[in-house]
């Protein structure tokens, strides 16, 4: 911002200063140039709004005072990254559905709607076993599980933020073994 002061002893004298509108300690005003910039982009709120500043200029006996409507539109310059390329877990056999596997986040750099990341298994065949919840990053399992069947699963997760933008991670399954036998002799008789 700049003002003008017609006395010519104060026209370079001028003290720029944000009076309202700050209470997060998010912009910066360099008090001789009038500049205001970006100082904690973390406590951006809600981005849809706009904020509005109230900024004072005095030459030191006169003060004077404007607003700043600022808007900051969020840009879409990261992919999600998961906490983990791969993660190794196990789950037992035999396990109602609706068993929790693991949980696996990822996070977005970016704010606002660019921010928010989704999740979804990749390959048909996995989503008919495990189930992800979409907005948490929660994969459950959708059948039992049987050890004797198959012992290992590797899940595909994707994670989309609200740009189009996506990050893998690769969920490893081992089905954990249940003594839900009893021994067997091979012969019923032995001489």
């Amino acid at each position: 911002i700049k003002a003008n002061d017609p006395d010519n002893v104060d026209s370079n004298r001028l003290i720029y200063a944000i009076v309202d509108g700050n209470e997060n300690q998010t912009y910066h005003i360099d008090p001789y140039s009038g500049i205001i910039t970006l100082m904690n982009m973390q406590n951006f709120g809600d981005l849809e709004q706009f904020v509005l500043l109230n900024v004072s200029a005095t030459d030191g006996l006169y003060t004077s005072y404007t607003r700043v409507k600022i808007s900051i539109l969020p840009a879409n310059l990261h992919n999600p990254n998961f906490e983990q390329l791969v993660y190794e877990v196990k789950v037992n056999e035999n396990q109602l559905a609706g068993r929790l596997v693991t949980t696996a986040k990822a996070k977005d750099d970016d704010f606002g709607k660019y921010g928010r990341v989704t999740y979804k298994i990749v390959s048909d065949e996995m989503r008919d076993i495990f189930d992800v919840d979409a907005e948490t990053g929660e994969i459950t399992t959708k059948t039992m599980l049987d050890r004797e069947a198959r012992r290992n699963f590797e899940i595909l997760l994707m994670a989309t933020d609200g740009g189009g933008r996506v990050g893998f991670a690769t969920i490893r399954v081992a089905v954990g073994d249940e003594n839900e036998f009893s021994p067997q002799f091979l012969n019923s008789e032995y001489h």
